[in-house]
């Protein structure tokens, strides 16, 4: 009988392997790693601790990683790849070292958070990219401090810099994300509105955006930066919703001695960092 020539992956030409490569690294995951976030309230504190369901709410592989199993071969050409060292000179796509996430934010807590794209290890990201899907008029601080929503969201990065994707808890990174930029955008703000304050002894004027998610958001992203928290975890944190765009600048040779995160009279609402929190 004559052989049989069946068609192999890497009996295809490099340059095809590669867009094969680059396909499966750009497929949307449509990983769903939590249902919501929400309060528990406990018996002598306000707060317990934001959770999400034990494990993930379905078994889930990304699919780069499979190909990675196939051979040695396979294995070392699709790590070249996403390293940037591809026979014919191409250089690393910053692509391939963001991660992608969705979250659903209703008038309460957190809904769906669902990573769109995690073509690199937790070793090599260098970008989260977040999207933040919000119904209008969330309110994020009361008369007696943060909502829900505020610690939920906290929480949820708190876990994805320290367990990664998964946010289990219970499986932490050897070491935390190491990023050099946060984006946020923001959809669903609703129209924005501003407000002209005089500061200064000098009569100073300053215009500031008010009473929208945007501006929630930012206010978070303010407090987070400026207490010195993520120093060490990012270098930029950038926050934008098509109408305003603030960039936020951590300090990298700030010290995080005795950092307080948030005020004091915030302490029980659900503000611990950190793998033991």
């Amino acid at each position: 009988m004559p052989p049989r020539n069946e068609a192999t992956l890497l009996g295809l030409p490099r340059e095809l392997r590669d867009n094969i490569y680059a396909h499966v690294l750009g497929t949307d995951v449509d990983y769903k790693v939590a249902k919501d976030w929400y309060q528990r309230y406990g018996s002598q504190r306000f707060y317990d601790r934001s959770e999400h369901p034990e494990g993930p709410l379905r078994e889930h592989v990304v699919p780069w990683t499979s190909l990675a199993l196939v051979c040695k071969s396979v294995n070392d050409e699709l790590s070249n790849y996403m390293h940037g060292t591809v026979d014919h000179g191409e250089s690393r796509s910053n692509d391939l070292t963001t991660w992608k996430l969705d979250v659903e934010l209703p008038r309460r807590g957190i809904g769906a958070v669902t990573w769109r794209r995690l073509p690199c290890a937790p070793h090599d990201v260098s970008v989260l990219d977040v999207t933040i899907n919000a119904a209008e008029d969330i309110r994020f601080w009361g008369d007696g401090g943060p909502t829900e929503t505020v610690p939920c969201l906290y929480q949820l990065l708190n876990a994805i810099l320290h367990c990664g994707s998964h946010l289990r808890w219970t499986h932490p990174l050897p070491q935390h994300l190491r990023l050099t930029e946060i984006r946020i955008c923001v959809e669903g703000s609703g129209p924005p509105r501003y407000q002209t304050w005089t500061t200064g002894d000098d009569g100073e004027a300053e215009t500031v955006r008010y009473g929208d998610n945007f501006s929630g958001l930012n206010n978070l992203v303010g407090t987070l930066c400026g207490a010195g928290m993520l120093v060490g975890y990012v270098d930029v944190v950038r926050i934008f919703d098509g109408v305003d765009e603030v960039v936020e600048k951590l300090d990298k040779e700030r010290s995080t001695d005795n950092v307080r995160v948030v005020p004091a009279h915030w302490d029980g609402y659900g503000f611990g960092w950190g793998r033991e929190c």
